[in-house]
């Protein structure tokens, strides 16, 4: 769609796409469920301005509730990593509130 700016130069506008990969959350706030005991052994907010496998989040974790719950990815433990750190969780087991 082309349309005329106030020198008389055209201006272009990007027609609106509907990428159903590229949908957020409402809300980025959520709590990580542990993978083994399904509870909830962390809260964080979804990073999304950094991208990961389509099927897990960047979350940057607020609090631990279980610093025994094992890291989706690589060795170690929730407890072992600092608040305000950025892990990888799994979306099946991420909800938001």
């Amino acid at each position: 769609m082309f349309g005329r700016g106030s020198w008389g130069t055209e201006i272009q506008q990007s027609p609106i796409q509907d990428d159903s990969r590229n949908i957020r959350p409402q809300s980025t706030t959520c709590h990580l469920k542990s993978f083994i005991t399904k509870t909830v052994v962390a809260l964080g907010e979804v990073c999304t301005y950094l991208t990961t496998l389509p099927s897990s989040y960047n979350v940057r974790i607020d609090e631990i509730l279980d610093d025994f719950a094992p890291l989706y990815e690589g060795d170690g433990r929730l407890g072992d990593i600092v608040l305000g750190d950025v892990i990888t969780w799994p979306k099946n087991y991420v909800v938001f509130h």
